[in-house]
């Protein structure tokens, strides 16, 4: 898991200024909504639990529909979300960032893994980067 104060520092390098600009000039600020987050492709989902705890920590409600590591289908709801509409916008285009490289990464790695395994199930996959740009070290 990403450490939340990492996940702020990305919401603060996306909107530098505080908030998202479109949305403080249009919407209210006490408007609510409800958005869910879902799957583009098929793949193995990841960094869903970094999407709900910047969520949470916004004061958005998350309903997390499927776990981290699990394989989806295009259009499968990962997370449903309720609350002020201005948090929400500001945050989705972190939190879809972080599920997408994280997703991506997972599912490349998950191919390989099955690549591997239908040559000789005894071999072992394994990494040398524990981390990428822009997240801490490995602890």
């Amino acid at each position: 898991m990403i450490p939340i104060e990492d996940l702020l520092r990305f919401v603060r390098e996306d909107a530098p200024w505080g908030g998202d600009v479109t949305s403080e000039a249009v919407v209210p600020p006490d408007v609510a909504c409800r958005a869910v987050i879902r799957a583009k492709d098929t793949g193995t989902v990841a960094g869903i639990e970094e999407a709900r705890a910047l969520f949470e920590h916004f004061g958005i409600e998350v309903r997390q529909r499927i776990p981290d590591g699990r394989s989806v289908a295009p259009g499968a709801v990962l997370l449903e979300l309720e609350g002020r509409a201005r948090p929400i916008l500001l945050l989705e285009r972190t939190a879809l960032n972080i599920i997408g490289r994280m997703s991506g990464i997972a599912t490349r790695t998950r191919e390989a893994v099955e690549a591997v395994r239908a040559v000789s199930p005894d071999i072992r996959v394994a990494a040398t980067r524990k981390t990428a740009p822009g997240t801490p070290d490995a602890r």
